[in-house]
């Protein structure tokens, strides 16, 4: 029994004798972000964001990263060149952002540039996908803010945009791979641009760029999309702002404003026959975030301010799904749910989607039911009355 018991802790040992392929630290290169344009010669052309290990003294400063160009045929080819600029094979895992100028988005089937993510076991399909206005490669020369680089700032600027304001669409490669797969053929990425404010210029990332057979074709405004993630069911937070006239259409006239704390919208769409209906049912819970020109007294003031702040949010559906149709993009995936529900009548329609897809009518109904004035009460707390 001693023999057997000895013989079976040496042979655990045996399997403990280390990694047959191991690689040390200092031979990685960690790449933290990537951005893709197209050079001049028609390759392409990456912009590596790699990071820079170093003890670091008290007091002192520097960069974690420096950047690395190179080119070639093919995304995999400019990959394989890393080794020759800095002597390192590139180490994916730590992958933050990959941004894809928007010359090379117009020109270029995007699904394609980014086949090496999608089947190279080392990248991680987690890090966030963004179009850029101009080269990509410009946003990596900038200084981050608050985060150690330019590739996790722009993260997290896609998010935090997403979750708190709903002002873009927070898409990592993984749900990119699965918007290129739905059965409408039009993918939305996150829009990153520079803004200009009296003499101060930074980086936005607002609105999503619009592709269609893999190209960018068209943008959604930071204003608009608020609406289609509403219809996409993708709102995660922000406000509505309830003018004071519906008639008065001055842009600085005051305004209500409710805060979103849940959001939930089904689309069902009906065929009958060859024609095509799509019923959108949408409930809102919010809270009174201002007052600036409201009094909810009695409970028929209450009433009157939710219908019209579903009155409000309703014509906002209704704009932004026309804008959606004169541009023929089924963002909604509605061509998916009726794949899903008649795969025939989805193969008959499919060729000419597009088009029949702006020609669909839709029926909007909005619930709104406010839980909460905040905590004060229910009208402007400088009004005297």
């Amino acid at each position: 029994m001693k023999l057997r018991n000895i013989a079976l802790i040496v042979v655990s040992f045996l399997l403990l004798t280390g990694c047959w392929n191991k690689v040390e630290l200092p031979q990685k290169a960690f790449i933290m972000g990537v951005a893709i344009d197209q050079s001049e010669n028609g390759k392409i052309q990456l912009t590596l964001q790699i990071y820079k290990p170093k003890g670091r003294k008290g007091g002192e400063g520097g960069t974690s990263s420096f950047n690395v160009v190179t080119t070639g045929n093919t995304l995999f080819e400019a990959v394989r060149d890393i080794t020759m600029n800095v002597g390192r094979t590139a180490q994916w895992s730590h992958l933050r952002t990959v941004i894809v100028g928007e010359a090379l988005a117009k020109s270029r089937n995007v699904g394609e540039v980014l086949e090496f993510f999608s089947r190279d076991h080392e990248p991680r399909l987690t890090a966030h996908f963004i179009i850029a206005k101009g080269k990509a490669a410009d946003y990596m020369q900038l200084k981050p803010f608050i985060e150690n680089t330019e590739s996790q700032q722009f993260l997290q600027m896609e998010r935090t945009s997403y979750e708190n304001s709903s002002k873009t669409l927070e898409v990592t490669l993984l749900q990119l791979i699965l918007q290129f797969r739905n059965q409408s053929g039009t993918v939305m990425a996150p829009y990153l641009y520079m803004y200009k404010h009296d003499k101060t210029t930074t980086p936005v990332v607002a609105g999503v760029a619009l592709l269609q057979k893999g190209k960018m074709v068209d943008l959604v405004s930071p204003k608009d999309l608020k609406a289609v993630l509403m219809l996409r069911n993708h709102y995660k937070a922000g406000i509505i702002q309830i003018p004071c006239s519906l008639q008065d259409e001055k842009p600085n006239q005051k305004m209500d404003s409710i805060e979103v704390l849940t959001l939930e919208t089904k689309i069902s769409p009906r065929i009958v026959g060859d024609s095509l209906t799509v019923y959108v049912h949408t409930k809102i819970t919010g809270m009174i975030g201002e007052l600036n020109c409201t009094d909810l007294k009695t409970a028929k003031d209450d009433q009157k301010f939710i219908n019209k702040v579903e009155h409000i949010v309703k014509q906002s559906l209704l704009d932004n799904i026309e804008l959606l149709q004169k541009k023929k993009a089924d963002v909604l995936e509605i061509g998916d749910k009726i794949y899903t529900q008649n795969p025939r009548k989805w193969m008959k329609w499919r060729a000419d989607w597009n088009d029949r897809f702006a020609e669909s009518k839709f029926v909007v109904d909005v619930e709104l039911k406010l839980i909460s004035s905040g905590t004060s009460i229910s009208k402007p707390f400088y009004s005297n009355n």
